[in-house]
Protein backbone atom coordinates (compact mmCIF):
# COMPACT_ATOMS: atom_id res chain seq x y z
CA UNK A 1 0.00 0.00 0.00
CA UNK A 2 1.35 3.43 -0.97
CA UNK A 3 1.19 6.31 1.46
CA UNK A 4 3.16 8.68 3.61
CA UNK A 5 3.69 7.94 7.29
CA UNK A 6 3.47 11.04 9.51
CA UNK A 7 3.66 11.84 13.21
CA UNK A 8 0.57 13.97 13.87
CA UNK A 9 0.45 16.00 17.08
CA UNK A 10 -2.68 15.98 19.23
CA UNK A 11 -3.03 19.70 18.42
CA UNK A 12 -3.09 18.90 14.69
CA UNK A 13 -5.54 16.09 15.33
CA UNK A 14 -7.97 18.54 16.94
CA UNK A 15 -7.89 20.79 13.85
CA UNK A 16 -11.23 21.87 12.46
CA UNK A 17 -12.40 24.12 9.65
CA UNK A 18 -12.55 27.74 10.78
CA UNK A 19 -15.20 30.20 9.70
CA UNK A 20 -14.06 33.71 8.69
CA UNK A 21 -13.70 36.22 11.51
CA UNK A 22 -16.92 38.15 12.13
CA UNK A 23 -17.08 41.88 11.43
CA UNK A 24 -15.65 43.91 14.28
CA UNK A 25 -12.48 45.26 15.87
CA UNK A 26 -9.53 43.12 16.90
CA UNK A 27 -6.18 43.75 18.57
CA UNK A 28 -3.62 42.17 16.22
CA UNK A 29 0.12 41.88 15.69
CA UNK A 30 1.82 41.64 12.30
CA UNK A 31 3.13 38.07 12.07
CA UNK A 32 4.22 38.09 8.42
CA UNK A 33 4.95 40.87 5.95
CA UNK A 34 6.31 40.31 2.46
CA UNK A 35 7.09 42.89 -0.20
CA UNK A 36 5.50 41.75 -3.45
CA UNK A 37 4.05 43.10 -6.69
CA UNK A 38 0.47 43.26 -7.94
CA UNK A 39 -0.22 40.33 -10.24
CA UNK A 40 -0.09 40.40 -14.05
CA UNK A 41 -3.90 40.44 -14.38
CA UNK A 42 -4.26 43.41 -12.01
CA UNK A 43 -4.98 46.95 -13.19
CA UNK A 44 -1.80 47.80 -11.27
CA UNK A 45 0.43 44.95 -12.53
CA UNK A 46 3.98 45.15 -11.23
CA UNK A 47 3.30 47.88 -8.66
CA UNK A 48 4.59 47.28 -5.11
CA UNK A 49 2.50 46.02 -2.20
CA UNK A 50 2.90 44.32 1.17
CA UNK A 51 1.25 40.96 1.70
CA UNK A 52 0.35 41.23 5.38
CA UNK A 53 -0.63 38.54 7.88
CA UNK A 54 -1.95 39.61 11.27
CA UNK A 55 -2.75 37.44 14.29
CA UNK A 56 -5.45 38.30 16.85
CA UNK A 57 -3.87 38.97 20.27
CA UNK A 58 -6.87 39.13 22.62
CA UNK A 59 -10.41 37.90 23.18
CA UNK A 60 -12.42 34.92 21.98
CA UNK A 61 -10.62 34.84 18.61
CA UNK A 62 -7.07 35.01 20.01
CA UNK A 63 -4.64 33.20 17.73
CA UNK A 64 -6.80 33.53 14.60
CA UNK A 65 -5.28 35.13 11.53
CA UNK A 66 -6.36 37.58 8.84
CA UNK A 67 -4.62 38.67 5.65
CA UNK A 68 -4.62 41.75 3.46
CA UNK A 69 -2.64 43.40 0.71
CA UNK A 70 -1.37 46.91 1.48
CA UNK A 71 -0.72 48.91 -1.68
CA UNK A 72 2.48 50.98 -1.88
CA UNK A 73 1.86 53.23 -4.86
CA UNK A 74 0.23 56.61 -5.53
CA UNK A 75 -3.55 56.83 -5.33
CA UNK A 76 -3.68 53.61 -3.23
CA UNK A 77 -1.81 54.59 -0.04
CA UNK A 78 -4.84 54.65 2.31
CA UNK A 79 -3.99 51.54 4.35
CA UNK A 80 -0.29 52.37 4.74
CA UNK A 81 -1.28 55.91 5.79
CA UNK A 82 -3.52 54.45 8.52
CA UNK A 83 -0.73 52.08 9.62
CA UNK A 84 1.81 54.91 9.85
CA UNK A 85 -0.60 57.05 11.92
CA UNK A 86 -1.36 54.07 14.20
CA UNK A 87 2.41 53.82 14.84
CA UNK A 88 2.46 57.47 15.93
CA UNK A 89 3.93 58.83 12.68
CA UNK A 90 2.63 62.34 11.98
CA UNK A 91 1.38 62.85 8.42
CA UNK A 92 1.24 66.55 7.54
CA UNK A 93 -0.69 68.11 4.68
CA UNK A 94 1.49 70.34 2.52
CA UNK A 95 -0.74 71.79 -0.20
CA UNK A 96 -2.22 68.84 -2.09
CA UNK A 97 0.53 66.46 -0.85
CA UNK A 98 1.20 64.74 2.46
CA UNK A 99 4.59 64.33 4.12
CA UNK A 100 5.80 62.02 6.88
CA UNK A 101 9.05 61.03 8.54
CA UNK A 102 9.70 57.60 10.05
CA UNK A 103 12.63 57.77 12.48
CA UNK A 104 15.75 56.30 10.86
CA UNK A 105 14.39 56.63 7.31
CA UNK A 106 14.43 59.36 4.67
CA UNK A 107 11.36 61.64 4.46
CA UNK A 108 8.35 59.97 2.82
CA UNK A 109 10.09 56.56 2.89
CA UNK A 110 7.88 53.59 3.84
CA UNK A 111 9.92 51.11 5.86
CA UNK A 112 10.35 47.58 4.51
CA UNK A 113 8.74 44.41 5.86
CA UNK A 114 11.13 43.97 8.82
CA UNK A 115 9.90 47.27 10.33
CA UNK A 116 6.30 46.04 10.48
CA UNK A 117 6.97 42.61 12.04
CA UNK A 118 5.47 42.43 15.54
CA UNK A 119 3.80 45.86 15.30
CA UNK A 120 0.38 45.90 16.94
CA UNK A 121 -2.77 47.50 15.56
CA UNK A 122 -6.48 47.54 16.11
CA UNK A 123 -8.04 46.40 12.85
CA UNK A 124 -11.63 46.86 11.74
CA UNK A 125 -12.93 43.95 9.73
CA UNK A 126 -15.99 43.30 7.65
CA UNK A 127 -17.35 39.87 6.77
CA UNK A 128 -17.80 39.91 3.01
CA UNK A 129 -20.44 37.63 1.46
CA UNK A 130 -19.87 34.89 -1.10
CA UNK A 131 -19.41 36.35 -4.55
CA UNK A 132 -19.00 35.40 -8.16
CA UNK A 133 -16.40 37.13 -10.36
CA UNK A 134 -18.20 38.79 -13.28
CA UNK A 135 -15.29 38.26 -15.68
CA UNK A 136 -14.20 34.70 -14.86
CA UNK A 137 -17.34 33.23 -13.31
CA UNK A 138 -15.20 31.92 -10.44
CA UNK A 139 -17.06 31.67 -7.12
CA UNK A 140 -15.44 32.86 -3.88
CA UNK A 141 -16.40 31.90 -0.32
CA UNK A 142 -17.28 34.53 2.24
CA UNK A 143 -14.16 36.12 3.70
CA UNK A 144 -12.91 38.55 6.32
CA UNK A 145 -11.69 41.82 4.84
CA UNK A 146 -9.57 44.31 6.80
CA UNK A 147 -11.12 47.75 6.40
CA UNK A 148 -8.91 49.89 8.66
CA UNK A 149 -5.93 50.16 11.02
CA UNK A 150 -5.94 52.09 14.31
CA UNK A 151 -3.56 52.67 17.20
CA UNK A 152 -3.30 49.78 19.69
CA UNK A 153 -3.17 52.28 22.58
CA UNK A 154 -6.92 52.76 22.10
CA UNK A 155 -7.65 49.02 22.62
CA UNK A 156 -10.31 48.02 25.08
CA UNK A 157 -11.05 44.27 25.37
CA UNK A 158 -14.79 45.01 25.35
CA UNK A 159 -14.35 46.03 21.68
CA UNK A 160 -13.58 42.44 20.60
CA UNK A 161 -16.32 40.35 18.99
CA UNK A 162 -17.54 37.49 21.15
CA UNK A 163 -18.09 33.92 20.06
CA UNK A 164 -21.76 33.28 19.39
CA UNK A 165 -23.55 31.56 22.26
CA UNK A 166 -24.69 28.06 21.32
CA UNK A 167 -28.41 27.59 20.77
CA UNK A 168 -30.29 26.19 23.76
CA UNK A 169 -31.99 22.90 22.95
CA UNK A 170 -35.57 22.43 24.05
CA UNK A 171 -38.12 19.74 23.23
CA UNK A 172 -38.87 20.83 19.64
CA UNK A 173 -35.39 22.01 18.61
CA UNK A 174 -33.09 24.97 19.04
CA UNK A 175 -34.33 28.05 20.84
CA UNK A 176 -32.57 31.39 20.88
CA UNK A 177 -31.71 32.79 24.31
CA UNK A 178 -34.21 35.49 25.33
CA UNK A 179 -33.30 38.95 26.56
CA UNK A 180 -36.63 39.14 28.35
CA UNK A 181 -36.99 38.07 32.01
Amino acid sequence: MDGIRVNMSSKEGKSKTLEPLPSGRYLVAVTDCDLDECGPNSDNAGKPMFKLEVTVQDGDYEGRKAWTNVMLFEKALYSISQMLKACGIDIREVGDKAEFQVEGYEPNMIPGPEYWMGKQFIIRTKLMPKRKDKNTGKEYDERTEIKGFMSPKDWNPSMAPKLAAPAVMTGGGAKRPSLLP
